[in-house]
């Protein structure tokens, strides 16, 4: 019964409490700077560790709803794609680590400082990310970022260090993000609705669209690895790779159908109609095909938001000035692809049954539709520069996929609006909980490396903490 709360206490124990008094420990031997990269390295892991089992649902979770493979299968599945994608890319990604909302030349004057506040964001980020997670409820461990980095910038600086037209612009986001995942899938789905589920004979018609089908899956997806993961420029010839590999597909599909569509006749679908089971079987590989260059994507780019503050805080160390773009080495690149390996392994089957089970019913046609869909609504949203998350989209997906439905067959499908409230309400307490979380492990960690500081920091500190 009190399973997650035990897990959150021991998290925030670990995250929260055990840092700030090693760090005080540590400073009775090292300098500020040392003892602040000391204590950063199992803080990024922790992120790490949460961003993996929280974000995975946005790749895998519609092929779990739609019975293709096991919950076991999905999490093997998605570890694999995450972990190549992180180890393969993520070197091409260079991380802004302060991502716009604070002015890092503010903290010229005392790099340590900026130190001091990427640990705090670092741990804040963690924290609400991995509540989150326990509670199976898919959020944007980016916006925990955000959350901290406006508060420790706060802090530290003032309003003057804040990029506030950056905020704005992020803040806008929160409300276009579902929209936008919503309007695509909805899209794509009342296209599949309409020519070929109410179709008189949907396996005939399934069967000539699918190379179509391939066609824009294919390239949607590959771009989406190009531009959302490996960041490859410029745009043409991320174009062109793209649009290469989906005539390729598209042909074998084409001339080796029968053989392709053999390979997942295996599939365990609970649809009895006659032709619908045929049909849906076109749509499986296509799915998979989008899901897991999805789960590549996230492996490339979200490496870096774990271990980049980490690889930041070093280089001040090293060399005593800020980077305000880092590239990640390849041992930060190890960290961060373990981290999302652990994670998703141990807690990543939390988010993955609500995004597969509990939001609404699915089959490979509404998956494929929500999964590109979500696809899609991230990469037009990168191209025109609008910042988004996607956990965002692939939940307004859902909602997408579940009106077009219900408009064009009038069935009486629906949404569970219970889940629905929780994750919203999660997505709008995300960001000051991740300031708290930043504001007291920023005074804890201050109140122990700074003596005239310490005794109004624990005092502040222990207060926040037990109330």
């Amino acid at each position: 019964k009190n399973k997650r709360a035990i897990q959150i206490i021991l998290a925030i124990i670990l995250i929260m409490i055990l840092p700030v008094y090693l760090a005080l420990i540590l400073e009775a031997h090292y300098s500020d700077i040392l003892t602040m990269l000391i204590v950063s390295f199992p803080i990024a892991f922790l992120l790490g560790f949460s961003n993996g089992a929280n974000d995975i649902c946005n790749s895998v979770g519609t092929i779990y709803g739609a019975k293709i493979m096991s919950l076991k299968q999905v999490v093997l599945w998605g570890i694999l794609f995450e972990v190549l994608g992180a180890l393969t890319m993520g070197h091409m990604v260079a991380k802004t680590i302060s991502k716009g909302i604070v002015e890092s030349e503010e903290f010229d004057d005392n790099p340590n400082m900026f130190a001091l506040s990427m640990l705090a964001v670092l741990a804040g980020a963690a924290i609400t990310t991995l509540a989150a997670t326990v509670y199976g409820l898919p959020i944007s461990a980016t916006h925990g970022v955000i959350g901290g980095l406006v508060m420790c910038g706060l802090v530290a600086r003032g309003s003057d260090s804040i990029g506030w037209g950056k905020l704005g612009l992020t803040a806008l986001s929160w409300v276009g993000s579902p929209l936008f995942g919503m309007l695509m899938t909805f899209i794509l789905y009342f296209i599949i609705v309409r020519f070929i589920k109410t179709h008189p004979n949907p396996s005939k018609r399934s069967t000539q669209l699918q190379p179509a089908f391939g066609l824009f899956a294919v390239f949607a997806s590959v771009l989406f690895i190009l531009l959302k993961g490996a960041h490859l420029e410029p745009l043409w010839l991320c174009i062109v790779i793209a649009l290469a590999a989906s005539l390729i597909v598209a042909l074998m599909l084409m001339f080796f159908r029968t053989k392709i569509n053999d390979a997942f006749s295996h599939v365990n679908l609970s649809i009895t109609e006659r032709g619908h089971r045929e049909a849906q079987i076109n749509f499986v590989p296509l799915l998979i095909i989008a899901a897991f260059a999805m789960s590549m994507a996230h492996g490339a780019n979200d490496v870096g938001n774990a271990v980049g503050p980490l690889v930041s805080i070093l280089n001040i160390y090293d060399t005593g000035k800020i980077e305000e773009k880092v590239d990640i080495p390849w041992w930060g690149l190890g960290i961060g692809a373990v981290s999302f390996a652990v994670g998703i392994a141990l807690l990543g089957r939390l988010t993955i049954e609500t995004v597969g089970s509990k939001l609404t019913e699915l089959d490979p046609m509404k998956s494929f539709a929500s999964q590109l869909g979500a696809g899609l609504a991230v990469l037009v949203s990168s191209i025109l520069g609008m910042p988004v998350s996607t956990s965002h989209c692939m939940v307004g997906s859902m909602i997408g996929g579940a009106l077009a439905n219900k408009l064009v067959t009038k069935s009486s499908e629906s949404l569970n609006l219970g889940m629905m409230k929780k994750i919203i309400i999660s997505w709008f307490t995300t960001i000051p909980l991740a300031m708290a979380a930043a504001l007291y492990f920023y005074l804890g960690v201050m109140g122990s490396i700074a003596e005239e500081q310490q005794f109004i920091a624990y005092l502040l500190t222990t207060f926040i903490y037990f109330h």
